[in-house]
Parts: structure tokens; sequence; C-alpha cells
């Protein structure tokens, strides 16, 4: 029989020397004791660790579960309203003298921007055409000019849809000469009459100037029957209604260049400031003015910003001179750049 460290014959018995016996064993049984309570204490440790972290993954899925209906019920639904006629005119004003663009049929969900006491203002329709005139336009993509109208087709004779702001975006899906249409911008509403719209109840009109006569009644949120549309006619009979125009306040005039064709437009004879230089030609062509005011870029390019109409002496000697230019903005039919009336320049010293 083998034994540990010797080998033990059946005829020796059972005794074992002191020798024989595993190194395990012969540990003190108070150092063993030791060892097993840092053991227990070790794996004490670590179960609580574990109950922790996963204390801490149950809270922030819980807490993810009750944050996303919140945050769903933050997105603010649009405001819908329903026409209640056939046929109703959506008008580019809220008044019954203002122009009619297009129009509504019975059922039919408009988006409402706002809502007065006598008027819905709402998103047009997407198949509304909007027209613009590309020389007040950079490249067909931005306004260059303070106000551009958008009309309603290709041509002054058309009613105004909106105005847009110099800076403003556009996306152009046509050309017609130097006309432009363009997707429908946010700047463009259309009004609608509220009698022959369906507001939910909750709705509270905003009025911009308050009117003698009383609120009219909601009209109930029911839902919508079923009858023959009837073609709604917007016309007054229980009593005369009878408008006193408000005069604005005259501003005074701006006188325009001589000898340039002017753009029928609002905003001409602005007041502009601008920085460049100066640059003369022998003939003007048929440029409103052979001077312009340039900006030289880094790489030696010159880019064109403005006509300049001034004292032709004085615009010569500053010739390739660097100046501020103070004055009057006119666009001109058939010109990219306006036309600056100059009232004062200053030169400025090039650092070097």
């Amino acid at each position: 029989m083998q034994g540990f460290g010797r080998t033990v014959s059946p005829e020796s018995g059972s005794r074992i020397a002191k020798h024989d016996v595993p190194d395990l064993l012969r540990v003190p049984l108070s150092d063993f004791a030791s060892e097993c309570v840092k053991t227990s204490q070790k794996n004490a440790d670590i179960r609580r660790w574990d109950a922790y972290v996963f204390r801490m993954l149950k809270s922030w899925i819980l807490f993810g579960m009750l944050a996303v209906p919140f945050a769903l019920q933050a997105q603010e639904a649009p405001l819908m309203v329903t026409v209640v006629g056939d046929r109703v005119n959506l008008r580019n004003a809220p008044e019954l003298e203002s122009d009619v663009i297009s129009s509504a049929t019975y059922g039919e969900r408009l988006e409402a921007r706002q809502v007065q006491e006598n008027w819905v203002e709402v998103v047009p329709p997407e198949n509304l055409t909007v027209w613009v005139y590309s020389p007040l336009l950079f490249e067909d993509r931005e306004v260059k000019a303070p106000v551009l109208n958008t009309r309603g087709g290709p041509g002054t004779n058309f009613p105004v849809l909106g105005q847009l702001k110099r800076g403003d975006q556009v996306e152009v899906l046509e050309e017609s000469g130097d006309w432009r249409k363009i997707a429908v911008p946010s700047a463009v509403s259309l009004w609608i009459s509220r009698k022959f719209v369906q507001v939910p109840p909750s709705v509270v009109a905003v009025n911009p100037t308050p009117a003698p006569t009383p609120v009219p009644t909601a009209v109930p949120d029911l839902p919508l029957p079923t009858p023959t549309p009837q073609v709604i006619v917007e016309v007054q009979t229980v009593e005369k209604i009878v408008e006193v125009p408000v005069l604005p306040t005259p501003t005074p005039a701006v006188e325009a260049p001589e000898g340039v064709d002017l753009v029928p437009l609002g905003g001409q004879g602005t007041f502009s400031v601008r920085k460049g230089h100066v640059k003369a030609y022998l003939l003007a062509g048929n440029s409103p003015s052979r001077f312009q005011l340039i900006r030289i870029e880094s790489n030696g390019d010159e880019v064109a910003l403005s006509y300049l109409r001034g004292d032709p002496e004085q615009l010569s000697e500053l010739s390739g001179q660097p100046v501020v230019v103070r004055g009057r903005d006119f666009w001109v039919t058939g010109k990219k750049l306006p036309l600056t009336r100059v009232e004062s320049i200053k030169i400025l010293e090039e650092s070097r």
C-alpha cells in the first residue's frame, strides 16, 4: 500500500507516522479558521456589490420607462380645424376685401397657426403656387433684397401672398423668365372665415385688437354630419358694415436716383453701410453707374457688392482705395446688385 512518504505493508497495521500526514492537515486549526472567515467575508462583499449593481440597473430601467411617455407628451400636436362649408375661400389677409387665393372643400382638415374671433390663420395647401422675382435672389437660393414679395403667379398682376426678408432661403421649382416658382415658404399663410370651420372648444381666440361686438358662441366639437354640401357665399345681409380706413403715419419719402427703372417693391431706399474698394470703369454700358464697390478676397478674386452713384470726380479719385460707404440702396430692374446712392465715404488705412 502506497502511503504519504513511505510504503506501508498490510502487516504493519493502520498506524501512520507523523511525517506521513500531508502538509495541509498539519496547518494549525486557528489559522485554518481565520482563512475560512476571510474567504467568507470576500464572498459576502461580492454578493453585496452584485446586489448594488442590480438595484442600480433596475432603477435606470424604471426611470427610462417612465420618461418615455412624458417625452412623447411634450411634443405638441398641431392644431387642426375642419371645414364645414363647401368651396370656402382661402384669402391672403383676414378681411373680406382681401384677395381669394384658393378654396377648401367640405370636411377638409387644415392646420391652424392662429385662431382669432372671426378668422383662422392656416397653413397653405401643398399645391399652392408661389412665385418670386429672381433678380432679387442671390444665385436663386437666398433673398438679397430687404423685402421680397411672394405672389400667386409669375407677374406683378398676381396677388401678394406674403413677404420674405433678406437672408431667407428658397427652393426653386420652376423658371419663367425673371420669375421663379418656389416651394411654399413658412412665411406664407392663408386665412379662412371662422364661421366655416370647426375649432376645438378648448382653443381660445387671439384678437390683435379688441372688437366691440360680443364673442360668438364656439361651435361644439360634435361628429361631422354627412348632409349634401351647400355652397357658402360670404355676403353680409343683416347689417351694413362701414369700414373707416386708418391711414398710416406718413414716412419721409426717399428720393430715387434719376434715369433708372426701379423694381416695384417695398424697401427701396433702405440705408446701408458697406466696406470695400472703389472700382471705376471707363464706360457704364447698360449698368446704372460706371463705379462699383467691390470686396477683394484673400486669393485676389473680386466680388462686386453694389453700384455706386455719387460725385464722379470724388469716386474717380478714390478708385482702388479701401473705403466705408454709407448711402441708400435701390434695386434696378434687370440688375442683381443694388444701386447705392452715396451719402458719405470714409477712407480706410489698410493694415500692412
